[in-house]
């Protein structure tokens, strides 16, 4: 794995946790998609952040003495070659040994994305089949075009 001229990573062959977690911190975000190390969106609007910060607050509120809640970035280990950062993610409290010091590992209660301009593919398709194949129970897609 190198780095040049500013451009992303680049591994052809199956990555893993263990490789996504050595990365060098070169200020971008990745993902792990069936083993293959995706670049994600550029840094979350200010929009995006509002919207993050008001569903978190209204999660918390009504909810954080059955759940824990996550906002991005958190690391969500769903397996070896399936690492994922939800912008939002809910672990009931019984459940909580699949919070470790790496992250969420395993299945969460709930998992929400918001939608961005360079996130609508990826959130729609790959992340809600993804989500299925875990069999996560909630997946919440926000998208801020349709605010009232």
């Amino acid at each position: 794995m190198k780095e040049r001229d500013n451009q992303p990573i680049i591994r052809e062959q199956q990555v893993t946790y263990d490789d996504y977690a050595q990365l060098p911190d070169d200020g971008k975000r990745y993902e792990v998609a069936d083993g293959v190390l995706e670049l994600m969106s550029p840094a979350p609007s200010p929009k995006h952040q509002v919207i993050s910060y008001q569903m978190q607050t209204l999660l918390t509120n009504n909810c954080q003495l059955e759940y824990i809640i996550f906002a991005s970035p958190v690391d969500l280990i769903l397996s070896a070659k399936e690492v994922r950062q939800p912008d939002l993610v809910m672990v009931h409290r019984s459940r909580m040994e699949i919070i470790t010091r790496r992250g969420i590992e395993g299945i969460p209660d709930l998992v929400a994305e918001i939608l961005s301009p360079h996130s609508v593919k990826r959130d729609k398709q790959q992340k809600l089949k993804s989500y299925a194949a875990y069999q996560i129970p909630e997946y919440w897609i926000i998208d801020p075009a349709n605010e009232a």
